[in-house]
C-alpha cells in the first residue's frame, strides 16, 4: 500500500496538505486500538514528509507484516506503545498548533503584503478572494487582519468612505472602521473650516465695498 493511499491523499509534496492528512487519519487511528494501523501511519506521514522536503524514499510503498499470534507480540507492543503515544501526542499537538496558527497567520500576511490603503474596493477584494474566505471564521486572522489594515491611509472622499460602512460591519473590522471614522472626521473638519474661511472672507469683501462705495 503506498503511503499516500494510507494518508488518503493525492501525491504531493505540499507540506501543509500532508501534515493536514495525518492530523486528520491519526483521530481514528490510536495505538491502542490500532497498534500495526498506527505504524503504518506513521511510517506513511514521515515517507510523505521526506518526499515533500526532496529527499524522497527509495520505495513509497509500505509494506504490511504478516499476522502473528497476538501472545508472540504483546510484550514488544506494550514497550513500543507508550512511545508511540508520546510521539503522536506531540507530533499531533504540533501540526495542529502550525495549522491553526502559524500558516493561517502567514496566508494573511501574504494578502495583505501589497495593500497599501484602505478604500471599498481594496477590502471588498480583500475578503471575496478564495483564500481568505477560506478563514472568515477564524477569529485570529481576522483580528490580525483588521490590525494590519487600521494601520493604512485611506483612500476616497468622505462620500466615498461612507459607502462601505456596512462592509466593514459584515466582516468584523472594528479598528479598520474605527480609522475610517477618524479620516471622515479630520475631511469633515477641514471642509468647514474653508467653507468658513471663505464665507468670512466674502463677508469682508462686501463689508470694504459697502463701506468704501
Amino acid at each position: 500500500m503506498s503511503v499516500w493511499e494510507i494518508l488518503g491523499i493525492d501525491k504531493t509534496n505540499d507540506i501543509r496538505a500532508i501534515k493536514k492528512a495525518y492530523a486528520k487519519k491519526v483521530k481514528t487511528c490510536h495505538p491502542e486500538d490500532d497498534p500495526d494501523g498506527f505504524r503504518l501511519l506513521q511510517e506513511a506521514y514521515r515517507k510523505a514528509m521526506d518526499y515533500a522536503r526532496g529527499n524522497e524514499p527509495q520505495e513509497t510503498v509500505i509494506k504490511e507484516e504478516i499476522p502473528v499470534e497476538q501472545e508472540n507480540k504483546a510484550h514488544a507492543i506494550h514497550v513500543e506503545e507508550v512511545q508511540r503515544t508520546k510521539r503522536s501526542d506531540q507530533l499531533f499537538n504540533e501540526v495542529q498548533s502550525s495549522i491553526e496558527t502559524t500558516n493561517r497567520l502567514e496566508v494573511v500576511h501574504h494578502l495583505l503584503k501589497d495593500i497599501s490603503c484602505i478604500s471599498e474596493n481594496t477590502i471588498q477584494q480583500l475578503m471575496q478572494n478564495d483564500i481568505m474566505r477560506m478563514y472568515l471564521d477564524d477569529e485570529a486572522v481576522v483580528k490580525e487582519a483588521d490590525t494590519y489594515l487600521s494601520t493604512l491611509p485611506v483612500k476616497g472622499n468622505v462620500a466615498d468612505i461612507k459607502k462601505f460602512y456596512a462592509l466593514l460591519d459584515a466582516y468584523n473590522l472594528p479598528l479598520t472602521k474605527a480609522k475610517v471614522e477618524k479620516n471622515i472626521r479630520i475631511k469633515l473638519i477641514i471642509a468647514w473650516t474653508i467653507m468658513i474661511a471663505v464665507l468670512l472672507l466674502s463677508i469682508i469683501v462686501t463689508l470694504e465695498e459697502y463701506v468704501f462705495s
